[in-house]
């Protein structure tokens, strides 16, 4: 199971931590917005945490922490893609 897994970095380990307690709905909506950015990332730029939380729900972040936070391209995908899988986990099979 991807849970034994770990982040590259503590930035996506905070917006994993946003998604604990969403329900199935929620869930699909924001697996939905990362399957969308993911193409767009590209491994040779740098993201701020705030972009990619922006576009995977929709919402801007109001977390310090997540804000002034960049990650690079290559964190960025391998993170997104743990995350991805986690999201499609707890969610469980699309309705």
């Amino acid at each position: 199971m991807t849970e034994d897994r770990r982040y590259r970095t503590a930035a996506m380990s905070l917006v994993d931590r946003q998604f604990t307690f969403a329900g199935p709905k929620v869930l699909g909506k924001f697996l939905d917005g990362l399957l969308l950015a993911y193409p767009e990332i590209d491994p040779g730029r740098n993201y701020p945490v705030s972009w990619f939380v922006f576009r995977v729900t929709g919402v801007v972040a109001r977390d310090d922490d997540l804000e002034a936070q960049v990650l690079s391209g290559t964190d960025l995908l391998a993170d997104a893609a743990l995350l991805a899988s986690r999201l499609a986990s707890r969610r469980g099979p699309a309705p």
